[in-house]
């Protein structure tokens, strides 16, 4: 693997030539790397476009120099000696724009994609015809997009983390491409892998690991990588942040908050409804409920199965109530969605559902306070906790660097933002009931 400062760590029991590897102990240079999988020497691209040879590797005189300008951001090379490594002569270096690069003769290759002025593209893979020449490949974007070009297909595509920039490089090894997160996560795009991670370590929260090179996908001593508690809780703060772009909609009736907040999920994932349309797909049981001592509702109808009460009603005079996650899930679905419905979501999961795009309407009381809960018998027989007060929102934002928390409240028709602390207090008292929608 290859840090920042270009150190260049083998790891699987390699024994890896790195004489002459170029080092920068006072910046994060180095980029990408190529290894000799006879253990010979390699290459490393810094990010001004310099490739640096080490071990007993040739010197490479790279086609895209900047000095000073941080923005090469991936190097392959193409041409390979009798024994099949690669050996300098021919490659490609890929810039932060899109921009592709050749050297020593290696074929132009038009990879189709672009970014003027956005560094954002971060790895790169080739494709090779019958006779090892290339003939296109892929191009990884930071947020996970992977863009093939030429003749290859798209591969089974990684965790997409829109706005993040979360990606480093993408490789093939024996024909199986994968990806390198930041902090060194690595991921097989459709085939896991595992190879032998003897001698491995990653620098934990520290943002320093810029590449890992894999020889053998399926060593016979693989296994899972052993990524670090650190390194894992750095990529998922930084995942969990993203505020989706979605109108917050106002429930059009008293008590129909459920069925505006599936309608803001729903938009942000980009299927329109309105809320009579909702409505009309959970149905309701407008039977009065029985009332107990001290105004306390004995028996009422239930709410796991079908809005309760009049959706005009209102909840202190018990003339109304709501509906919980199996209705709103079946919703979700009618519209032409896949929906995550249940209770006792980890907090946690629900932000990294968050985090990948995927709203949730989530019940909580509307004074977004713990509240105590009280229970009545339903019609059909069930238990069913309740607070007069229950409403649902929507959850439309997480950012777990700043530790917070954003919902649409179809009830003011605004997004609140609350401190995830604050958020899993409240959200407890439904028993962490929630919707996903994807």
């Amino acid at each position: 693997m290859l840090d920042g400062h270009g150190g260049v760590h083998p790891f699987g029991g390699l024994a890896l030539d790195t004489t002459g590897a170029a080092y920068w102990p006072d910046r994060d240079l180095a980029r990408s790397l190529v290894i000799r999988g006879d253990g010979s020497g390699g290459w490393v691209l810094d990010g001004w476009g310099g490739i640096h040879a080490f071990g007993s590797t040739p010197t490479v005189a790279s086609p895209v120099s900047r000095p000073g300008v941080d923005i090469a951001r991936a190097m392959v090379v193409a041409s390979t000696d009798s024994a099949g490594e690669p050996d300098g002569r021919e490659g490609y270096v890929l810039d932060g724009y899109g921009g592709l690069h050749p050297w020593g003769g290696a074929p132009p290759l038009d990879p189709g994609v672009a970014w003027p002025g956005w560094d954002i593209a971060r790895g790169l893979a080739l494709h090779r015809d019958h006779d090892g020449s290339p003939d296109g490949g892929w191009i990884l974007d930071g947020d996970g997009g992977v863009h093939a070009f030429g003749a290859a297909s798209p591969p089974p595509a990684p965790r997409h983390y829109p706005g993040r920039d979360l990606y480093e490089q993408i490789h093939v090894a024996r024909d199986v491409p994968y990806t390198v997160e930041r902090w060194g996560a690595v991921a097989g795009l459709g085939r896991d892998l595992a190879p032998s991670w003897a001698g491995y370590a990653d620098w934990g929260a520290w943002d320093i690991l810029r590449d890992v090179v894999l020889l053998n996908p399926s060593d016979r001593d693989g296994g899972p990588q052993p990524v670090s508690a650190e390194a894992a809780r750095a990529l998922r703060m930084h995942a969990d942040r993203i505020a989706l772009g979605v109108p917050t909609y106002r429930q059009t009736r008293s008590l129909d908050c459920e069925a505006a907040a599936l309608q803001v999920a729903l938009a942000a994932v980009g299927t329109a409804v309105s809320q009579d349309w909702i409505n009309a797909a959970i149905g309701a049981d407008t039977r009065p409920p029985e009332i107990g001592p001290g105004r306390t509702v004995a028996r009422w109808g239930d709410p796991y199965e079908t809005f309760v009460g009049r959706v005009d009603g209102s909840e202190p005079a018990h003339t109304g109530y709501g509906v919980y996650y199996p209705p709103i899930a079946s919703a979700a679905r009618a519209a032409g969605r896949s929906a995550d419905g249940r209770e006792g979501w980890d907090p946690w999961a629900l932000y990294d559902e968050v985090g990948l795009g995927h709203p949730a309407v989530i019940w909580v009381d509307a004074t977004f306070s713990p509240v105590p809960m009280r229970r009545w018998t339903a019609w059909d027989g069930r238990s069913v906790p309740y607070a007069i007060g229950e409403h649902a929102v929507a959850m439309v934002g997480v950012d777990a660097v700043a530790g917070t928390v954003t919902l649409a409240d179809v009830r003011a028709g605004i997004r609140r933002t609350f401190a995830m602390s604050r958020f899993e207090a409240f959200f407890a008292s439904f028993g962490d009931m929630a919707v996903v929608v994807r």
